[in-house]
């Protein structure tokens, strides 16, 4: 990934300013590759913008983050073949979109009330037996958040990019993005529903700690992310061997050339998830605590602490 940075290399004394000027330049043949890959990053968006009719607004949003999220992850056509096969719905203010997002889901349900956005996966067997997976992000155009939503949910499918969907034993489709397992199953009325899923918050966390570096580079160095501020804070204190080999595990899954211990993630996610799962923890405290809303506060303030030591420890000895 292009996400690492280089070490600074030292000038000879030798040489005068002008070489080591031109030295730390890049050479005409770097140069002429990245307006060639710059060129063919615009002309994909203008496809995709053009096959799902989107508006100038979107097109201009697509062409400032775009470059940022495949220097990113060093990849455009994996950025690209996301974008052709997720469609980016916008939310107006004032109106519903469910209609043009049922049409192309082939669903006939009302999408969820969302914050600045989200996105929706319908998997489905096809007469021939293929399993078939329909992506789709929305987004709501009058929320400041939607920006950051909108490169969350691409990384999110960024990586999911190179990992197929499996149908289980069970009968069951097994979906995975990221770090995470989805696992869909068809309900009573016939529809395909999501019925279980797996180490979503650690997706989440290195899907956040992604998307802040990304922002960072579209909005510059002061920018605040606002998501998930416990986990990114969990990756950011871990080592940076142990978000590497998360990282390759991300977005290239088992084909990493090194032995993942499930085991060990399935404890770090258990980890994350107690602290992000307030509703129990706050009702864990209060039968802890007797009914002293103090002693309740400090009790989970303990909770999250063991556990935050805990995921820190796990991650780094992964």
């Amino acid at each position: 990934m292009s996400n690492k940075e280089l070490e600074p290399k030292e000038s000879s004394p030798d040489l005068s300013e002008a070489e080591r000027v031109l030295g730390s330049m890049p050479s005409f043949e770097d140069f002429r590759r990245g307006v060639e890959e710059k060129n063919g990053i615009v002309s994909g968006l203008d496809k995709i913008a053009e096959k799902y009719r989107y508006g100038e607004e979107l097109r201009e949003t697509l062409e400032m983050i775009v470059p940022q999220i495949v220097d990113y992850f060093d990849d455009s056509e994996v950025v690209l073949k996301v974008l052709d096969n997720c469609p980016i719905f916008m939310v107006e203010p004032g109106k519903n979109l469910s209609e043009a997002a049922n049409e192309y889901f082939g669903t006939n349900e009302e999408l969820p009330t969302i914050a600045s956005g989200g996105a929706s996966i319908i998997p489905r067997i096809t007469e021939d037996g293929r399993i078939e997976v329909k992506k789709g992000i929305v987004l709501r155009s009058d929320h400041e958040g939607s920006l950051q939503t909108l490169v969350h949910e691409i990384c999110h499918q960024v990586a999911s990019v190179n990992k197929e969907p499996q149908l289980e034993s069970d009968g069951r489709i097994r979906i995975d993005i990221g770090l995470s397992s989805e696992y869909y199953g068809v309900d009573e009325n016939g529809e395909m529903r999501m019925v279980e899923s797996k180490r979503d918050f650690l997706e989440e966390m290195m899907n956040a700690y992604d998307t802040e570096k990304i922002m960072k580079g579209i909005k510059g160095d002061s920018f605040e992310s606002n998501e998930y501020g416990i986990l990114r804070k969990i990756a950011h204190a871990c080592s940076a061997d142990a978000i590497q080999k998360l990282e390759r595990l991300r977005i290239h899954g088992d084909n990493t050339g090194n032995s993942v211990d499930y085991e060990k993630l399935d404890d770090v996610s258990l980890a994350l998830d107690n602290i992000m799962n307030i509703p129990h923890k706050i009702a864990l405290s209060k039968e802890m605590a007797g009914g002293d809303r103090e002693k309740a506060k400090i009790i989970r303030q303990e909770m999250d602490q063991r556990n935050y030591e805990e995921a820190v420890n796990g991650l780094n000895g992964f």
